[in-house]
């Protein structure tokens, strides 16, 4: 058992006995908040969606940041800064998906004491779907083109 220890680094542990050995290493680090996320992966241009992030330790106890943040790159890469709304570990915040193309969200939480650790989710966002104009072009043209075969045949 390692207890109290107040560097980071890497601790290697050789045990021996007669012929054998056993090596065991163990690296220590600072905490970070570990996140977990929702955020959709594809959706239709002009939705708006409610981002949620909840914060956690490393080990998956839920631990409450002091913060959470959004880096939002847009279609046109264009950065934005959001700041979620805090209830517990719960962060959440509704954003709205203007254009379509891909977002990129880099998100950071970050607790006093704790490294903040950064996490990249990307939302495909598409245009809603509708009907090329040139199919109503063609779509007329057959059924002209069938009224007159049909005429045609009614006429002999």
């Amino acid at each position: 058992t390692i207890s109290n220890v107040s560097q980071e680094g890497v601790f290697k542990f050789v045990a021996k006995e007669g012929n054998q050995s056993d090596t065991q290493v163990i690296e220590v680090r600072n905490p970070f908040v570990d996140i977990k996320y929702d955020i959709l992966t594809s959706l239709n241009k002009g939705e708006s969606y409610k981002l949620q992030v909840q914060t956690f330790t490393p080990q998956g106890a839920v631990l409450e940041a002091d913060s959470v943040d959004i880096d939002v790159y847009d279609p046109d890469n264009i950065k934005t800064t959001i700041f979620l709304d805090k209830t517990g570990n719960t962060f959440t915040k509704t954003f709205n998906y203007e254009k379509a193309g891909s977002y990129q969200f880099k998100i950071h939480a970050r607790k006093v004491g704790f490294d903040t650790k950064e996490v990249t989710a990307i939302t495909n966002v598409i245009k809603s779907a509708g009907i090329h104009p040139i199919l109503y072009i063609w779509f007329g043209a057959i059924l002209i083109f069938l009224i007159l075969f049909l005429i045609r045949r009614v006429r002999r």
